[in-house]
């Protein structure tokens, strides 16, 4: 079921707005005696951020849309990255950043050429497999070698059998 007119309404109004903003504190050549306030581009982008999580799948994937277009989001990974962390952070959103942060960087591997290319040659149900024969209680012959040696010398001095000389 789609968004309730209400959420899509604000969806594209949140979105022309970031876009407004965001073009005027760019241009230069805007000159206005009313400068736009910080605080109000600031709720505007945490409003957009909110909605990446929301529970509604269309307002999801059309604000992600949103974010990943090249005007917003850099196609190179390293600038992305940068853009991710300075544009997408915000402390009211902190609980999903790393949801839709992870997205975000993950999405551009989708345009890479290999994208579609199978990992293997052949699906593993097509597949020979040997057996192995694998040795589980390696830690009983080497336990010795995996344990630090200061453990062993504080052993050894506070053994009652053997008085320390």
């Amino acid at each position: 079921d789609g968004p309730n007119e209400c959420q899509y309404w604000t969806l594209e109004i949140s979105k022309w707005m970031y876009d407004y903003i965001t073009q005027q504190i760019t241009s230069e050549k805007s000159i206005s005696s009313k400068p736009i306030s910080e605080p109000f581009y600031h709720h505007v982008r945490e409003q957009l951020l909110q909605f990446l999580s929301s529970k509604n799948e269309y307002i999801r994937v059309n604000c992600r849309n949103f974010w990943c277009d090249p005007k917003r989001l850099s196609i190179s990974s390293h600038h992305r990255l940068i853009a991710l962390v300075d544009q997408l952070y915000s402390i009211k959103t902190e609980n999903e950043y790393l949801n839709y942060c992870t997205n975000f960087l993950l999405e551009r591997t989708t345009h890479n050429p290999d994208y579609n290319r199978f990992i293997f040659e052949n699906p593993l149900d097509k597949c020979i497999f040997q057996e192995f024969p694998l040795v589980c209680n390696w830690r009983q012959h080497h336990h010795t070698y995996m344990t630090p040696l200061f453990t062993l010398q504080s052993q050894s001095t506070n053994d009652p059998i053997k008085p320390n000389i």
